[in-house]
């Protein structure tokens, strides 16, 4: 802390320093982050969320080099309102294409109904838009109706004859029908696209092939014709598997285009993405509605939206923040210094991100809002602080002001940013690199803000001489009136408000079980452009998403991978998903519609009509001519792998893990002899997205973990270590419970708001505790130190989760879905912690103690002191602070008062340091005694809550060890071996002074007094027992440990001057313990029923019988030699400590009717 202080002596400096820091962070850091437009890049890919250990991400890899990149844009073209298409849609086609294959870059191919080779018949080979003419000439129908406008063109017909006509049937521009292909093999995939045959403007006028019947009708009525033919066509195209779902939909009203992409371009990058946007948007009108979709445009959209909504937020969160800074402390002043602290937190980690060579992703883009959040909360537990003390100090200095506020916040700000640390640092142990980045870019933050809080804050404290405001203090105390009524309710309520807690956090525990791991598919909201194409391509031609099956042939197999059997068993699988699409869809796959199926069963079928009698040769001979043809690509080139794609449509990563699930089972029904790997986009970020929500889960534990430990090692109990994480236990819980009880699936964006919430939310609590341990301390009243407080703590509290809620509330101003459930859910859970921390927290503290790791090191009790203190007697050095922190102490200067006569007594002290003189009055008076280090006084306050019957004064500096019941009470609850030990040291000194006051009576007694005295005088009955405080179960465990012993009357039982052996609890009947005085006795107790006697077998093994003890009447008790008491001490810590205490409730009856009798025989004697 020193080191602190001495770096805010040179504010200016600091500022400077830090300025000048952070501008050469910005240069060098921030080139990485922006684009050369100003434009932060966004990492909107798969990437960041795959583990790069995984097999699914290598299987991804291999699979792409093998057959080429996946990810697709598919065009879809919509007349409006939707009608059947005709010539102008297919015109309007044919230009697209062909001007995106001219200026769209990476593009690889076009697929459209062009490609589509008809199968069988007339022109088999060819597309179904070319048509057989006289010669068996094959002509496209689009070439044919240029030509036929082209004739129009001639001036004057043309005198044809019979030679021409022979010439015109001979003459096949296009090829004889000796070139058409007649087998299967060279029929496949020929693709004659009409773009590369002669244009209109090619078509010379000196055509002469013009039949006479084209010159019969006009334009029109040849374009109303090819208008028929080309819906003809494309009715017949909606009948080929090949075609439908990708070129044409099944009504026949929209058609597609499938663009591919070369492996080393970048589809999805927004030079691609823009200018075919622009190409598209000059094609579409009013009456044509031009739609396209694909992963390419999904990452693209993703991005931008990403960094629309970071231009948005970010000013949001900001201006949010400044609100509620502004409606709390009312100064100007304090928004700047917030301002500043954040704004240098976030500058510095986005330097650090930028300097390591990353770029931000949809999951680690949260960075930002937690750092402007926990930025603020730290920066508001200062200036809360500073305010607090420049209003109780008004006349002191700004600089002594912000030396005092250092001195309250740096330990508690600290821990909490330490306690934060450790919750976010349990992301980076995840194989998702997404989630490792949020977690140490939290992490790198947070110790930054943390640093600013402490450093630039004071700093700017100083520099803007920042004052509390008398209109804000006012108005907030007044606001938050009503608190302290709250706090007295809790007081009264406080295990009613434990049992409310504990069941909610039962019934969220419950929902729990109900909670789903799924990744939604709609990321953006349903009107969004990008949705809206998505839904036309989907519910018209097919699904954007695919997965792939590659088979590989298994080693010991005797079929091949190439075989008929393979075909075979392609063909079954594709039946039987057509069937259990169509009758047997299980409800875990509503959401899934397989849409087409690309496999060479499937095309082999189609052009061979079917798979009857295949052979192995005619497979063969089938993929090679694929390759020749540079038809499908289903074979890898080294011939070991075959690829089957299934695109599809799936709502959410679930249905598609479920496909692959059912998938796995079924496969080797139909190829045995193969194996099976699955992967492509879907896939992986389906089982990349659940990896990230189950594994959050893990997370969220290994936090819970580690915050338990640092929260025992804080409160060095793990008690304390339970309760401080109970409120972010029951909110993790609420998190969860809600989900699950209102189905809200948990995708990757909302799995991190647990550990958010864990790393977040546990500031408060650690504030609270922290606050209260200082109010305890000067209190000594548990109850009472809560209600303080809860009181001074409610503000703060209440500032900072506001401060956090509406920061992260600004998501729900995202287009993406995702980010708008974050930030919602983030603020809800944030808001249990904060009810669980003003409500569970001061309820569970005034029913435990609270010692803080950095008491326990600032406080100086070493080992030789511990030696000399007979309190500590039998402890260690530990035990002895522990001791101490769960009690109180208290230091007093010179001549300082401690107590007065007649004040009311409620505490015992023990000198740890200095002298106390203990004399009649405070003003003078003869001075009873002089007590030193290792002695204790006031034992009858504690035990008997008396008047004190002196005053104790200070001689020198004095540092006090102050016991009450309640410090007892929890010493015992907490730390029972501790408190065992404890209470036989203060046994023993009561025993010692009931022996010395004993003495004094018997001392004061004279011959006559002792022969007039009777021999059987009646002292006043004890009133407490042995078995006070304890149930019937551990009455018996107790009374299993002793011997059970019948008394007959008069029996003596003990001996004065025997060694103590047993100590004896009496059950029924009465003793009398008395001692022998000259020639008479002297009756100094009786022992009722619940009574003990004998205590110095247990606590003086070594020592005498100082007294006899009669049976008074026919008894029964129960007796426990040094050996039994030691054993129930080591298995039954709590009973013993409970006994030993009692213990002491009854030597302090027993000193104050000594005490009495004291009293009595003095005034007797005259003395």
């Amino acid at each position: 802390m020193s080191w602190l202080k001495q770096v805010n002596q040179y504010s200016w400096t600091l500022l400077v320093v830090a300025s000048l820091l952070s501008a050469l962070l910005m240069i060098f850091g921030g080139s990485s982050l922006f684009n050369s437009q100003g434009k932060l890049q966004i990492d909107s890919t798969i990437e960041p969320f795959i583990s790069r250990d995984s097999n699914a991400y290598q299987d991804f890899l291999h699979t792409r080099s093998l057959f080429g990149n996946e990810e697709v844009l598919v065009v879809a073209l919509q007349p409006v309102p939707p009608q059947s298409l005709g010539l102008a849609h297919l015109e309007l086609l044919k230009s697209l294409r062909k001007t995106l294959q001219n200026r769209l870059p990476g593009l690889r191919s076009v697929q459209s109904v062009f490609d589509i080779p008809r199968p069988v018949g007339a022109c088999s080979g060819y597309s179904y838009f070319h048509q057989e003419q006289p010669g068996s000439i094959c002509v496209s129908r689009l070439q044919r109706l240029q030509e036929e406008l082209a004739c129009l063109q001639i001036p004057t017909p043309p005198t044809r004859t019979p030679s021409d006509l022979a010439f015109s049937l001979e003459d096949d521009p296009l090829g004889g029908p000796e070139e058409l292909a007649n087998d299967l093999a060279d029929s496949l995939l020929l693709d004659l696209d009409p773009t590369e045959l002669p244009q209109f403007d090619e078509i010379s006028s000196e055509i002469l092939h013009c039949p006479s019947k084209v010159w019969q009708k006009t334009p029109k009525e040849l374009r109303q014709e090819a208008n028929q033919d080309i819906k003809q066509i494309l009715n017949d195209l909606a009948e080929n598997s090949l075609a439908l779902g990708d070129f044409v939909s099944a009504e026949g009203t929209t058609l597609g285009m499938v663009l591919q992409f070369n492996t080393d371009s970048l589809p999805s990058s927004a030079e691609t993405q823009e200018l075919l946007q622009e190409i598209l948007k000059s094609f579409s009108s009013s009456e044509l509605r031009i739609a396209y979709a694909g992963q390419p445009r999904q990452i693209y959209t993703s991005s931008k939206v990403l960094q629309e909504d970071i231009e948005k937020i970010l000013p949001l969160s900001f201006g949010l923040i400044i609100i509620v800074l502004f409606a709390i402390f009312r100064t100007p002043r304090v928004i700047v210094v917030a301002f500043i602290n954040v704004v240098l937190s976030l500058i510095w980690t986005g330097s650090f991100v930028g300097l390591i060579g990353h770029r931000l992703n949809l999951v680690t883009i949260a960075f930002a809002p937690i750092l402007i959040c926990v930025g603020s909360a730290y920066v508001i537990m200062v200036l809360d602080q500073f305010l607090s003390i420049s209003k109780n100090l008004p006349k002191a200095s700004i600089d002594s002001h912000v030396s005092k506020t250092l001195d309250k916040v740096v330990v508690p700000v600290s821990v909490t940013a330490f306690t934060t640390v450790v919750g976010f640092a349990a992301l980076t142990v995840s194989p998702i690199p997404a989630i490792q980045q949020l977690g140490l870019y939290s992490c790198v933050g947070i110790l930054l803000s943390n640093l600013f809080a402490l450093t630039v804050t004071p700093s700017l404290l100083k520099i803007l001489r920042v004052k509390a405001s008398h209109t804000q203090s006012d108005s907030v105390h007044n606001s938050l009136s009503w608190f302290s009524k709250g706090s007295e309710w809790l007081q009264y309520r406080a295990r009613k408000v434990i049992i409310f807690w504990l069941l909610l956090a039962t019934i969220a525990g419950l929902g729990v079980l109900n909670l789903k791991i799924d990744s939604n598919s709609q990321a953006l909201a349903p009107e969004h452009p990008l949705e809206q194409d998505l839904s036309l391509i989907e519910s018209d031609l097919a699904g954007t998403q695919s997965l792939r099956l590659v088979f590989q042939a298994k080693p010991e197999a005797e079929e091949k991978l190439v075989s008929a059997a393979t075909i075979v068993g392609l063909d079954n699988l594709e039946v039987w998903l057509l069937t259990l699409k169509t009758e047997q869809w299980p409800d875990s796959l509503k959401g899934l519609r397989i849409d087409k199926i690309y496999s060479p069963a499937q095309t082999l079928w189609v052009y061979r009509n079917g798979l009857d009698d295949l052979n192995d040769l005619e497979v063969q001979y089938f993929f090679e001519k694929l390759a020749e043809q540079d038809g499908p690509i289903f074979l890898s080139p080294d011939g070991e792998n075959l690829l089957v794609t299934l695109r599809l449509k799936a709502d959410g990563s679930s249905e598609l893990l479920e496909l692959r699930e059912r998938l796995q089972q079924k496969l080797p029904e139909f190829v045995p002899h193969l194996d099976v790997t699955f992967t492509g986009g879907a896939v992986l970020t389906s089982e990349s997205a659940n990896n990230i929500a189950s594994g959050q889960i893990d997370s969220v534990l290994l936090a819970l973990f580690l915050i338990f430990g640092v929260m025992w090692g804080l409160f060095l109990s793990w008690k304390m270590g339970v309760i401080a994480l109970f409120p972010n236990i029951a909110a993790v819980l609420l998190f969860f419970g809600t989900l699950g009880w209102f189905e809200i699936p948990l995708g990757v964006t909302i799995s991190i708001i647990a550990s958010i919430a864990l790393g977040i939310g546990v500031d408060d609590t650690v504030h609270f505790l922290t606050r209260y341990h200082e109010r305890v301390k000067q209190e000594r009243d548990r109850r009472k130190a809560a209600q303080l407080a809860l009181q001074q703590m409610t503000r703060p509290m209440l500032t900072t989760t506001l401060a956090l809620g509406l920061g992260f509330s600004v998501f729900a101003f995202s287009e993406l879905d995702s980010l708008q459930l974050f930030g919602l859910l983030t603020a809800y859970t944030l808001l249990v912690c904060l009810a669980t921390d003003l409500t569970f927290l001061p309820t569970i503290v005034m029913e435990t103690g609270l010692v803080t790791v950095w008491d326990y090191l600032g406080l100086r009790i070493n080992k030789q002191l511990v030696q000399r203190l007979a309190i500590f007697r039998g402890l260690s050095v530990r035990e002895a602070k522990i001791a101490t922190l769960l009690a109180y102490s208290e230091d007093l200067k010179n001549r300082q008062v401690l107590f007065k006569t007649g004040d009311q007594g409620q505490e015992m002290f023990v000198i740890l340091s200095g002298k106390i003189r203990i004399q009649q009055n405070p003003t003078g008076g003869a001075t009873l005694a002089e007590l030193g280090e290792g002695d204790t006084f006031g034992e009858m306050g504690l035990f008997r809550k008396a008047q004190r019957s002196a005053t104790a004064i200070a001689v020198d500096e004095t540092r006090l060890l102050v016991i009450n019941r309640d410090s007892l009470y929890h010493l015992m609850q907490q730390r029972p071996r501790i408190a065992t030990t404890l209470f036989r040291n203060l046994a023993r000194q009561l025993r010692q002074a009931i022996l010395q006051t004993s003495q004094r009576v018997l001392d004061q007694v004279s011959k006559t007094q002792q022969e007039e005295a009777p021999p059987t005088s009646q002292p006043r009955p004890l009133m407490l027992n042995i078995f006070q405080g304890m149930t019937t179960k551990e009455q018996e465990s107790l009374r299993g440990f002793g011997v059970l012993r019948s008394l007959p009357q008069d029996e003596k039982i003990m001996n004065q001057g025997e060694q103590g052996k047993e100590v004896l609890i009496l059950l029924q009947g009465q003793l009398k313990v008395q001692i022998n005085k000259d020639k008479g006795c002297v009756v100094l107790a009786l022992i009722n029923p619940g009574n003990l006697v004998g205590e110095t077998a247990w606590l003086e093994g070594n020592l005498v019988r100082t007294a006899d003890v009669v049976a008074g009447t026919d008894s029964l008790g129960l007796f426990y030699d040094r050996l039994a008491l030691e054993k129930l001490c080591t298995q039954e810590s709590r009973l013993a400590a409970r006994f030993a205490f009692n213990l002491i409730c009854l030597l302090a009856d027993r000193l104050e009717a000594a005490n009495e009798q004291l009293e009595h025989t003095t005034a007797r004697s005259g003395i």
